[in-house]
């Protein structure tokens, strides 16, 4: 549920009762559908009934491998006399990856969901139904928590509209390690409609921590963390090194500290998007340069760029303006590929060094910032998973600092 898309268009314009959401857009390509829900992160190929090999890589399902283990569950506990508030305290919570996006479980009101995690959005939902196919990919709800005090709203995500409940209940995160004490004891979450689910196939975890006092309340702003890690690096596990066989160890750690020391090099987080009216403040950076296939794409207006660090997305997704500048300066050159060579972006660090991530072959959707921030002077690029994959990404949020190694 982020600003912006990679496949099917997921668009949140809010309506309310009394108050809603504003507007971000996200298309994600993501499987079509799952077995069984599952939080075990043994990850198998699904088998297509039409025997499409193609699209074989994008369709993956999570297998159910339980074994002798025992479940652990750490959780985001109420505060208590027996821990100090202030004492450096961090959770860590296995992600599963599906080909296309990475999922986190979670627990409310004991009962066990999934959804996509999503550095674009601010918000914990679930879906709102119990339907065969949303029981698989996401969980089954059965009212759970209770009323919260808020209002609903009405979200619409490109064309598909639903309601968003506010309900609060008792939180966990499912297979964490770790803990860490919050004020209340519970949480306020959102419970979308079929309309909403029909048109994204799915729900998020939004990571997003602040936003505009008009928004509904977002799952880090009810926390005390104050920077998150985004592992995506592949690993290479001892047993396999003869082998040189890599094992995929995803996770993400919150924590109630910053966790870059005051010596290392970060990339700036601005504050630019939330001048242009912005409603939450994303994970966003001032652009140094682009190129495509070694080619530079330098605005014709000299406007800045703006890139969102997005896992919510799969590809990229491009202001307008950028997108058909791109066109016409391929097909004036006679380029063979648009997009579908290497994409890289750049940053100037804190220490003014410049640090480049590449995507290759990223998917890319165009769209006008414009249409949500009316007097936005400049340019937006959504940095997906195309571009963090293999990646480790680092958020002080409170310290406006990131960090990405690969």
């Amino acid at each position: 549920m982020s600003l912006l898309p990679i496949s099917r268009t997921k668009r949140i314009v809010c309506r309310s009762k009394n108050v809603s959401t504003k507007v971000y857009s996200k298309k994600e390509t993501s499987s079509s559908r799952y077995h069984d829900l599952d939080c075990h992160g043994t990850i198998v190929q699904q088998k297509n009934d039409n025997n499409n090999n193609n699209n074989n890589s994008r369709r993956r399902v999570l297998k159910e491998g339980i074994t002798g283990l025992s479940i652990l569950y750490s959780s985001i506990f109420s505060r208590s006399a027996l821990a100090s508030f202030n004492e450096p305290q961090s959770i860590a919570i296995p992600l599963l990856y599906t080909g296309s996006e990475y999922l986190i479980c979670y627990r409310i009101d004991s009962k066990l969901f999934r959804a996509v995690l999503d550095t674009g959005s601010p918000f914990l939902m679930i879906p709102g139904s119990c339907g065969e196919n949303t029981r698989r990919k996401s969980g089954c709800y059965e009212q759970e928590g209770v009323p919260s005090g808020l209002s609903s709203t009405f979200e619409q995500f490109d064309g598909f509209e639903g309601e968003v409940e506010w309900r609060r209940a008792p939180f966990s995160f499912y297979n964490a390690t770790g803990s860490m004490f919050v004020s209340s004891p519970t949480i306020v979450f959102g419970v979308a409609d079929e309309g909403i689910l029909g048109g994204t196939g799915g729900v998020f975890f939004g990571l997003i921590k602040e936003t505009d006092s008009w928004i509904r309340p977002s799952f880090l702003g009810q926390t005390d963390v104050t920077s998150f890690q985004i592992d995506l690096r592949t690993k290479v596990g001892s047993e396999n090194v003869e082998n040189n066989l890599a094992t995929a160890s995803p996770s993400l750690t919150l924590s109630n500290v910053p966790q870059l020391s005051s010596l290392t090099d970060y990339i700036p987080i601005t504050r630019d998007l939330r001048r242009y009216g912005d409603p939450v403040q994303h994970y966003v950076s001032k652009v140094k340069s682009i190129c495509i296939n070694g080619i530079p794409l330098i605005p014709s207006d000299k406007r800045p760029i703006y890139a969102i660090f997005d896992t919510g997305v799969t590809g990229m997704v491009l202001s307008r303006e950028l997108y058909d500048q791109r066109y016409l300066e391929a097909r004036t050159r006679r380029e063979k590929k648009l997009w579908g060579g290497e994409v890289e972006v750049t940053f100037e660090t804190a220490q003014n060094k410049i640090k480049s991530i590449v995507g290759m072959k990223p998917l890319t959707t165009p769209f006008n910032p414009r249409k949500s921030w009316k007097k936005f002077q400049g340019h937006v690029i959504v940095l997906g998973l195309s571009f963090l994959n293999g990646r480790n990404l680092v958020v002080d949020i409170d310290d406006r600092r990131i960090l990405l190694e690969d």
